[in-house]
C-alpha cells in the first residue's frame, strides 16, 4: 500500500507528506521550547535526549525541503523509489530521508523505554 502511495505519480501524496512533516516540526518545536522554558539551561543541555529531539527537528526540516525540492524538480516523474539521477545530491537526499526515519525510530525506543510497566 505504501509502495503505491509513493509511486502513484501524484504530487498530492508528497504534498500530504510534507504537510504532516510540517505539523510534526511545529509540534516538536513547541514541545522543545516549552521544555527549555520550564527547565534550567544547564539541565536542558546535559540531557542527551534533547540532542536527539533537536536532531529530529532538523532532519524533519531537511526531509521536508528534500521532498519539496523533488516535487519541484521532477513534476513529471513523481517516483521516489527508482533512482532519478546519479549525482551526489541524490545520494545526500536519500541519506537525509533515511536518517530522519532512523532517528524517529530511535526516539520511539526512548519513549517506550520511559514507560512504566507495573
Amino acid at each position: 500500500v505504501l509502495d503505491d502511495f509513493y509511486t502513484s505519480r501524484e504530487d498530492k501524496n508528497i504534498t500530504f507528506t510534507v504537510a504532516v512533516l510540517i505539523f510534526c516540526i511545529l509540534w516538536f518545536m513547541g514541545r522543545e521550547i516549552a521544555q527549555l522554558y520550564s527547565s534550567e539551561l544547564e539541565e536542558y543541555v546535559k540531557a542527551y535526549d534533547n540532542y536527539i529531539d533537536v536532531a529530529q527537528i532538523i532532519l524533519m526540516m531537511l526531509t521536508s525541503w528534500v521532498l519539496l525540492d523533488f516535487k519541484i524538480s521532477f513534476p513529471e516523474n513523481m517516483d521516489l523509489i527508482s533512482p532519478l539521477r546519479g549525482d551526489d545530491l541524490d545520494i545526500i537526499s536519500r541519506g537525509i530521508v533515511i536518517s530522519t526515519v532512523g532517528i524517529a525510530w530511535l526516539e520511539l525506543l526512548f519513549v517506550c523505554g520511559q514507560l512504566n510497566y507495573s
